[in-house]
């Protein structure tokens, strides 16, 4: 059977809406909210709906957070100053970097591309010692966060796997 010029756009074009139609939907279902502060997703209710923990530290800043709506995982990305981290580190408990790997799921693209390596599915490297970036957990709330000491950097996310 040989397939004529049109039928192989016609295939094309299907192919093509398709994927278009796979990455809205992908939009659709993991919503992306950015804030500048800590103060401003209270303000816009982002915390009284369960997507950002009520424990961040109170001057936490560029906080980007993506919820998946099918599965109820949430990933958070902010910064705050040191102390805080520290701060924010003794109030929860620790969380050994074997225990961090465990709760990896495979993130959407719309996560973002800072997220730590360590903590994506596929990780063929050494991961950086605690010293340089910790894991915690508020067994609570049953949600992890990393901490990149050296820039102020954070990562938080869902972990109901967590021990």
């Amino acid at each position: 059977m040989v397939i004529k010029k049109w039928q192989a756009a016609a295939i094309g074009v299907a192919a093509v809406v398709l994927v278009v139609a796979g990455r809205a939907l992908t939009v659709y279902e993991t919503p992306v909210e950015e804030y500048s502060s800590l103060a401003e997703a209270r303000a816009a209710g982002a915390i009284d709906r369960g997507w950002i923990p009520d424990f961040l530290p109170p001057s936490a800043t560029h906080l980007r957070q993506v919820s998946d709506l099918d599965t109820n995982e949430r990933w958070l990305a902010f910064m705050a100053p040191l102390p805080e981290l520290r701060a924010l580190a003794s109030r929860l408990a620790p969380l050994s970097y074997e225990d961090a790997r465990r709760t990896a799921v495979d993130r959407s693209w719309v996560v973002g591309g800072d997220w730590p390596p360590e903590l994506s599915k596929r990780f063929w490297h050494t991961p950086r010692s605690t010293s340089l970036l910790s894991y915690h957990i508020s067994k609570a709330e049953r949600y992890c966060v990393a901490i990149e000491w050296r820039t102020g950097h954070a990562w938080g996310w869902s972990c109901p796997r967590a021990s």
